[in-house]
């Protein structure tokens, strides 16, 4: 993933999505994505106002939960992480 912009998956009229998944892969966790987000949603965020699990693709097996983040908090799971983050496309690059 090469810009943030990649991490957006749908905006409506007061509110933009992001995929959680992204996010985790943009912030290299090193964690399993299912673990590190249960560990966020630790933090004190609200299922149907903070993020939305829908259902993704499946690899073989069961479908896999994939989650729309609120634009709010994937700010703060972003903030709180302890990573290096690549800067391409951050606005002034």
């Amino acid at each position: 993933m090469t810009s943030l912009q990649d991490l957006i998956t749908g905006t409506t009229n007061e509110n933009v999505a992001v995929d959680a998944r992204r996010l985790h892969d943009f912030l290299r966790i090193g964690k399993n994505f299912s673990t590190w987000f249960k560990d966020m949603i630790d933090y004190g965020f609200t299922e149907g106002q903070d993020f939305s699990p829908l259902s993704g693709k499946s690899r073989g097996g069961r479908p896999r939960i994939e989650y729309a983040m609120a634009l709010d908090m994937a700010k703060e799971v972003s903030m709180i992480q302890q990573t290096e983050l690549p800067l391409a496309g951050v606005a002034g690059d």
